[in-house]
């Protein structure tokens, strides 16, 4: 039977997306174990370290595998690198009841300015959030979209003919996601811009609680697997917007930042001594925090 859960995994001392190209690669594998498995996509979101998907789905960890498993195989073949990607295991949180659903979505959505990349839930690009009432909130457009060409997919796959790619390859949301599910959650447009701008407090917990006084509210902690001590005060804090630095390189500007260094050599193909002088040059020069250049560096690193 199937049924709706809200899916995360991470990686949080390796960046999962080191360039534009690897979010669009995931999207196309996304859209690809949806069609082969009968799972329905509502809503996603990739960070640098971490994926929040809101799924209605027979076997969800099954589908989390066999994406995690395509993805890897295409990470290690680009870089160079070799092993299992991410943290063991994948979280996966059932969610009963219009309002729990409605949360989930919620916390997928808005994840890019719960981590202080964005002023706005709509300032994050690598997600689903402006595929929510496109037309009804005046997003612009983008170009006619173009049958799917099988050269930028894997090979032996079965295309739907439903599915529609854009200019750089990447299969588009609309084509594959259930986005008119999702935006039944919310009802109306006005009541999903105010889910998108309101701040976490109690209130979400007690909403919750119309579906099934029993049934445990979904909250920030079941969203994201992994808070480091203190993190759950910045998330919140970030919801505000006012600790967005425009100035702050992000991971994948830092990603970018590094391959230039390194002119085109993949970071796994440095030894660890290399690395670290590395990390200490990013340190001193750029002033990145240390959370940061392991992650861009996947590196087990100690200042100098």
């Amino acid at each position: 039977m199937k049924r709706f859960c809200h899916l995360c995994f991470s990686a949080h001392t390796e960046a999962l997306f080191r360039a534009e190209e690897d979010y669009r690669h995931f999207l196309n594998l996304l859209a690809i174990q949806s069609a082969s498995t009968g799972t329905a996509v509502l809503a996603d979101a990739e960070m640098s370290d971490h994926v929040h998907l809101c799924l209605f789905a027979q076997a969800p960890a099954q589908f989390a595998g066999r994406l995690r498993e395509s993805y890897t195989k295409y990470f290690n073949s680009k870089y160079g690198r070799g092993g299992r990607m991410g943290e063991k295991g994948t979280r996966i949180v059932a969610l009963e009841g219009t309002r729990h659903i409605c949360t989930a979505l919620t916390y997928t959505l808005r994840n890019g300015l719960h981590h202080g990349l964005c002023q706005t839930a709509f300032g994050y690009p690598y997600c689903s959030i402006h595929q929510m009432f496109a037309s009804e909130l005046g997003f612009i457009p983008a170009p006619p979209d173009q049958p799917v060409s099988p050269l930028r997919l894997p090979q032996h796959v079965s295309i739907p003919p439903a599915f529609r790619m854009d200019a750089t390859g990447t299969v588009v949301r609309s084509s594959f996601m259930e986005i008119a599910q999702a935006e039944s959650f919310y009802g109306t447009p006005r009541n999903f811009l105010y889910q998108m701008n309101r701040l976490s407090d109690e209130r979400w917990s007690q909403e919750q609680g119309q579906d099934d006084p029993e049934e445990k509210p979904f909250i920030l902690t079941d969203a994201e697997p992994f808070i480091p001590p203190g993190g759950l005060s910045a998330l919140l804090e970030n919801e505000r917007g006012f600790r967005y630095d425009r100035h702050r390189l992000n991971d994948l500007q830092v990603c970018k930042l590094i391959d230039r260094m390194l002119s085109g050599r993949s970071i796994y193909q440095l030894s660890s001594a290399d690395r670290n002088r590395l990390a200490n040059t990013l340190y001193k020069d750029h002033h990145l925090s240390k959370r940061q250049i392991i992650r861009c560096l996947a590196l087990d690193w100690t200042r100098k």
